[in-house]
């Protein structure tokens, strides 16, 4: 006896001028293949197992897509593929064949999850359908016997709220003609209203059919806006007006289609901490200043104790003339300096001034040794007492911890100047 087939096909026109596509069915990629079988349901009678084929790949909206079928008769064969286009398909194509007196339920469902089935109505994460001017879902169905009878439903679920959704129903009776179905939003109806067109989390297609010996093809499944392409983020429209543009034709200057010169030579002035960085360096020759007077106390010779309090005046005027004559009072910066603009570097003396400070430290720990080690002396020899050689430690300490602290200050200003300072030929 001739095996009669039932086969859905929804072929998805990716080159539709006036559409947001959905689905091309491109993923798997055919290659030479002419079908790729996803699902095939031939178990025994009374069985109605779930069968399921995950996709994923970044073109498909959301990056992924789950087709499941289910026999939904007490047997039968049931089976879904991809087919190749061909002159009476004009794309790749999802097709489901359902044996005679059979039925099935083929769910395909995109939410962004490697997991079958609806498990993240909020995977897409907000797709809004309406910004390129679509109002309505669109499609076609073309059969080829005179029994069928089914139904096709679309969900629609909200990204922020997934117990919100919108549905619509088309059913489909015999017939042996073509028509297009277009279905406007606000015929959608459910938990939400038609406003969940503007924040899609994800989308599920049902093809539910009963006893059937039948063929019917359902294409060109697409909105009526200008986009053409599948969303590839949640933005259709950027500010732009581009559909999937991610504001790439944005310029430099933000300018939509701009050439970027707006904005050139966009400079302004950087006011530099100069007299800060001058309290911090006399502050830190303070402390060794106090270090010297702490070393000639414990009986460091004058000269060794002048010659290093005198590095670190030395270090101290290296600081000054690198922050006051050799770094300028004012930098200019700019956002998007044009060609008759020059960067200057000016790190130079920021890195000098940073190191004079970092001898003067040096210096200070120089002088601090040299104290301690006089005044160990000293107790040794029992020239002082225990309580004088703890009181005039601990000052030798705070001494040395103030100018730690004084120099990772110094440092920190020297680190937030700008190293480079921009000329432009007005």
């Amino acid at each position: 006896m001739r095996n009669l087939l039932f086969s859905i096909i929804i072929i998805l026109i990716t080159g539709n001028a006036n559409a947001i596509t959905l689905e091309d069915w491109s993923k798997p990629n055919l290659g030479s293949s002419a079908i790729i079988l996803l699902n095939n349901i031939n178990d025994p009678a009374g069985t109605n197992p779930v069968y399921s084929h995950m996709e994923i790949d970044p073109e498909i909206l959301g990056g992924t897509r789950s087709v499941q079928t289910q026999r939904t008769s007490n047997r039968g064969v049931v089976s879904t593929a991809i087919v190749a286009q061909s002159p009476s398909t004009p794309s790749p194509s999802l097709q489901t064949n359902v044996g005679i007196n059979s039925s099935a339920l083929i769910t395909v469902t995109w939410d962004a999850d490697t997991l079958p089935g609806l498990t993240n109505p909020s995977g897409l994460n907000g797709i809004d359908f309406t910004a390129d001017g679509s109002d309505r879902l669109m499609f076609h169905i073309d059969y080829d016997y005179s029994r069928f009878d089914g139904e096709v439903r679309w969900t629609f679920y909200d990204a922020t709220n997934p117990a919100l959704f919108v549905s619509y129903t088309h059913f489909i009776v015999s017939d042996l003609s073509t028509s297009a179905v277009d279905i406007p939003f606000s015929l959608f109806n459910g938990t939400g209203t038609s406003a969940v067109f503007t924040n899609v989390g994800a989308i599920t297609l049902e093809l539910d059919s009963v006893d059937i010996a039948s063929e019917i093809g359902i294409y060109a499944i697409h909105t009526n806006g200008v986009c053409t392409d599948v969303p590839q983020t949640t933005e259709v429209v950027d500010s732009c007006g581009v559909c999937d543009g991610r504001d790439a034709a944005k310029d430099t200057c933000g300018v939509c289609f701009g050439d970027g010169s707006s904005c050139l030579n966009r400079c302004f002035p950087i006011n530099t901490p100069i007299p800060e960085l001058d309290i911090g360096s006399n502050a830190l020759l303070h402390n060794a200043s106090r270090m010297r007077t702490q070393a000639l106390n414990a009986g460091v010779s004058r000269n060794r104790a002048n010659s290093i309090f005198e590095e670190a005046q030395r270090s101290s005027n290296t600081a000054w003339i690198e922050v006051n004559v050799n770094y300028p009072s004012v930098v200019t910066s700019c956002t998007n300096p044009g060609p008759s603009c020059s960067s200057i570097d000016i790190s130079s003396a920021i890195n000098i001034y940073a190191n004079s400070q970092i001898s003067m430290l040096d210096n200070i720990r120089n002088l601090r040794t040299r104290a301690l080690r006089k005044l160990k002396k000293r107790l040794r020899k029992n020239t002082i007492t225990r309580s004088q050689y703890n009181k005039r430690r601990r000052r030798i300490r705070n001494i040395n911890n103030n100018a730690q602290s004084q120099l990772s200050t110094n440092n920190t200003i020297a680190a937030s100047l700008p190293t480079t300072n921009v000329q432009c030929d007005v």
